[in-house]
């Protein structure tokens, strides 16, 4: 699962897991994760050009969700500073404001983490980033969304 940096500040609250907080365990979903390779939950990577991110949000917090942050080197050094690794956020820093920065971090996700297919809720900043970088295979719009009349939910 992916956001921008935005899509989490506009939704604080924001941890994609397969199930919400306090729903009943699906021990099926997890046997099924686990024996193909994967986390019992889906890895969080965060975009973001200059990291003014809250460590103390969920996201951050959240028992058995890894979180990469993809962003530049400004702002890994500012999430080094706020004490990231301490609370075991893997920061990736390339130039992410360029396409071939972006396509560099893609590599390193697939490379060194093992990110296979990325589910990007994001907004327009890194859909068009993604874009312009040619990561994007698909676009699903929230036509609820997209007028105004959202749910509360990612879309």
């Amino acid at each position: 699962m992916a956001v921008g940096a935005q899509t989490l500040r506009e939704q604080p609250t924001l941890v994609q897991t397969p199930q919400a907080p306090g729903d009943e365990p699906m021990p099926a979903l997890a046997r099924f994760r686990v024996a193909h390779g994967l986390p019992v939950q889906p890895r969080h990577v965060i975009y973001s050009r200059h990291c003014d991110l809250d460590l103390d949000l969920p996201v951050f917090r959240t028992p058995g969700v890894e979180v990469l942050v993809v962003t530049t080197a400004e702002g890994a050094a500012a999430l080094s500073a706020r004490g990231a690794a301490a609370r075991g956020v893997t920061v990736l820093a390339e130039p992410v404001s360029e396409p071939a920065g972006l396509r560099r971090a893609h590599a390193r996700l697939f490379a060194e983490h093992g990110v296979r297919y990325l589910d990007c809720e994001g907004g327009q900043r890194i859909l068009e980033s993604l874009h312009a970088a040619g990561l994007l295979d698909e676009v699903f719009l929230d036509r609820d969304r997209l007028h105004g009349g959202g749910r509360g939910t990612p879309g």
